[in-house]
């Protein structure tokens, strides 16, 4: 990123951007972050782990995950003083924006079929 931002700034951008009310955050909410690996929709846990090994991405931005181990990596990972941090959006909602498009796209690859995106939304209710 040209500018470090929070990991709390990135988390509430992503939040405004995708119009969503909430997401998880694994981290330090003040760390400074100037890289992010984009995860959306799912990504294996395996592929996930690797990039923080690998890449060393100050956060994770990930559709979904699976909690028993991302999470717990990243966690282990900031405790012994590494920088990865993890924020959750939601599956769908992290892929919305990329199927919106995708309709626009086929459109005029398609000409004479009705091509419609409809928003799939957050399927939970947050109490």
């Amino acid at each position: 990123m040209p500018q470090p931002l929070s990991l709390k700034s990135i988390a509430l951008l992503a939040k405004n951007k995708l119009g969503i009310t909430t997401v998880r955050v694994v981290g330090n909410l003040k760390q400074n972050c100037t890289t992010v690996y984009l995860a959306f929709g799912y990504m294996d846990s395996k592929r996930q782990i690797a990039a923080i090994q690998e890449l060393k991405p100050d956060v994770i931005l990930s559709g979904e995950t699976r909690e028993w181990e991302t999470v717990e990596r990243v966690r282990d990972g900031l405790q012994m003083g590494q920088k990865t941090s993890l924020i959750i959006l939601n599956h769908a909602v992290s892929e919305e924006a990329g199927m919106e498009y995708a309709a626009q796209w086929l459109k005029p690859k398609l000409p004479g079929v009705k091509i419609t995106h409809i928003a799939s939304t957050n399927p939970f209710t947050f109490l």
